[in-house]
């Protein structure tokens, strides 16, 4: 038939996606300046977004829906065992007079 090409035994029939990709990479390569362009505004564009973010960092916000029944837990058991977990209270910081942190010299201090 007319416009069809025929495929030799053994080769892989190009899918509607390799097509597109190709006359993608067709326009891409012969309009540079404008592909930058797109490009660039579409960066920027989705970048903006990082202007009005907020960095969260406690985790009961991340994680936890602020309804849920476990903050309510979370407070009765933080009330009768106490507030902050061991693995984040313990803090191992330099003193320049031991040395290295690593050493037995530094934890007895």
């Amino acid at each position: 038939m007319a416009g069809e090409e025929k495929v030799k035994e053994g080769e892989r029939v190009p899918s509607v996606s390799d097509k597109l990709f190709d006359k993608f990479a067709h326009i891409a390569t012969n309009f540079t300046l404008v592909t930058f362009l797109i490009g660039s505004t579409l960066a920027v564009a989705f970048s903006l977004g990082l202007l009005v973010s907020k960095i969260e960092t406690d985790v009961d916000t991340l994680w936890v829906d602020l309804d849920s029944r476990l903050i309510g837990e979370k407070g009765e058991f933080e009330k009768v065992f106490g507030g902050t977990p061991r693995q984040i209270a313990s803090v191992v910081s330099a003193n320049s007079s031991a040395g290295n942190v690593f050493s037995s010299q530094s934890f007895v201090q």
